[in-house]
């Protein structure tokens, strides 16, 4: 491991791992490593709520953290609903499968989830392209709102609605704005 990918390790594992209190207003919960700039922390406060909550948790910001990429694993889960095992034969293809990210460093587990399932071949496009974004570079930053959060034992467990992954090699979003010019054409 070089000295810089253990560095950012311990750098991002120490902030949380201290629960230090984060501002109202700050978005950027771990260094950005020169990824991310003023743009990139409008995009983060965009929709908050001004005037309640302390923090990314409570307040509607879309907060980034950047991670060592190695860390970071694309994979497609299924979701299974009750009903479907009524359904016929011909359910769409539209549903059941979302593209998750998630990411463990130290005792933090960090779970972003796209909204909703858009079928298997959806999933597999979107996982090419998060992919692409992290292949050979060291650090890569991820845009999220917070959902909850869940202590068990050593670990704490963090639910995020995806919003967008930016590296050095390219920057995507779920859902393209073109204010923010964070859609590329893959």
């Amino acid at each position: 491991m070089s000295v810089a990918h253990l560095l950012l390790s311990l750098l991002a594992t120490n902030l949380f791992a201290q629960d230090a209190p984060i501002s109202g207003d700050d978005v950027f919960l771990t260094p950005t490593f020169g990824v991310l700039d003023e743009r990139d922390l409008a995009y983060g406060r965009k929709d908050i709520a001004r005037h309640y909550g302390k923090d990314f948790r409570d307040n509607g910001a879309t907060a980034w953290q950047c991670f060592d990429t190695r860390k970071i694993r694309i994979y497609c889960t299924s979701v299974e609903d009750s009903e479907s095992e009524s359904e016929s034969e011909s359910e769409s293809e539209s549903e059941g499968s979302d593209p998750e990210l998630k990411v463990e460093v130290g005792r933090y587990s960090d779970t972003y989830m796209y909204r909703r399932g858009y079928g298997e071949s959806y999933c597999r496009d979107q996982m090419w392209i998060l992919r692409k974004i992290l292949k050979n570079t060291p650090i890569a930053c991820i845009a999220g709102s917070f959902v909850s959060q869940e202590r068990q034992a050593e670990k704490v467990g963090r639910l995020w609605v995806f919003s967008r992954l930016k590296s050095p090699r390219g920057d995507y979003c779920v859902f393209p704005e073109d204010e923010w010019g964070c859609h590329s054409s893959w």
